[in-house]
């Protein structure tokens, strides 16, 4: 999917933050290999605005040392001096990206060989699929939105435009800004990411279903019957297996058999129909889901 010069205009609800000391994580799958990879991607951002930290000391100011009612909290925190705007907002941008990818090997049986790999690459789209939510983070000092929502007023809106990779950001009302410039809000949402294997390894999976492939070809162009040629699959499937343990060996002839191929032992719809021929055609990457934390 392409995720470029697309405007996300989403309502922010507000959640306390968690402390979080053992990775969520996801799996991403093709029908030929799963990989680990961690659900939480974290970016840094900063303002473009010079002149917000002078606007969010004066509205600091006014907020902690007094008691507003809602309607003044309302109409301050969106008063601005622009002429081109009739409402506060201000503009962040992302200056780095997620930490390396870390390894997190599957201990699970791998149902097929090689199916049980770890990312080379996590490339994370910085736009929002939904909902963008704001967490509130535990400082210790105030927190600009919690006073508005103490006087029964919603977070306003967040806007997230532009390249998938390097969005702008921009963020309505004082409240809001002030605290994401301060450190004491995160923007979270649900995106997705391009998860990628190495090209190693996706070189030796394909040579090993290429075996695949042509052992399956030599044994259909002889004229045996379907017990003939199951027999003589299986054999030849066993004496590639990349595995010394049999049983390991077996288990994995079943499922190649049972994946890419129907009742007859003709290949499935698993296959790629290429100049006549039929294909197992392995994929490096795959799109997976991913929620993203852009914090100061």
């Amino acid at each position: 999917m392409k995720l470029f010069l697309n405007l996300f205009t989403t309502f922010v609800a507000i959640s306390a933050q968690s402390d979080i000391t053992v990775p969520e994580l996801g799996s991403a799958k093709t029908i030929f290999w799963q990989a680990l990879y961690e659900i939480n991607q974290s970016a840094k951002i900063i303002t473009t605005d010079a002149k917000l930290a002078k606007v969010c000391q004066e509205y600091k100011n006014l907020m902690l040392s007094q008691k507003l009612a809602a309607e003044e909290i309302s109409l301050l925190r969106s008063e601005t001096e622009s002429i081109s705007s009739s409402q506060f907002s201000s503009y962040f941008k992302i200056v780095t990206g997620s930490a390396p990818v870390q390894d997190h090997p599957s201990s699970d049986l791998p149902k097929l060989p090689f199916y049980n790999q770890v990312l080379a690459e996590l490339n994370s789209s910085y736009l929002p699929l939904g909902k963008v939510n704001l967490r509130i983070v535990s400082t210790g000092t105030p927190s600009l939105v919690q006073i508005s929502n103490s006087a029964g007023l919603k977070v306003l809106p967040v806007q997230i435009s532009g390249d998938s990779k390097n969005p702008l950001i921009k963020v309505f009302g004082k409240d809001s800004a002030c605290d994401l410039l301060d450190g004491h809000v995160q923007l979270t949402f649900d995106s997705q990411a391009t998860l990628k294997i190495s090209l190693e390894s996706q070189r030796q999976i394909s040579d090993f279903y290429s075996h695949v492939k042509d052992i399956t070809k030599d044994i259909l162009a002889k004229k045996k019957s379907n017990s003939s040629r199951a027999t003589l699959f299986g054999f030849r499937l066993a004496a590639i297996m990349p595995s010394s343990n049999s049983e390991m060996g077996s288990f994995w002839v079943s499922n190649i058999v049972e994946t890419f191929f129907d009742e007859n032992l003709m290949p499935n719809n698993q296959w790629t129909l290429f100049n006549g021929e039929k294909y197992l055609t392995v994929n490096g990457a795959v799109n997976a889901p991913i929620k993203i934390i852009l914090e100061k």
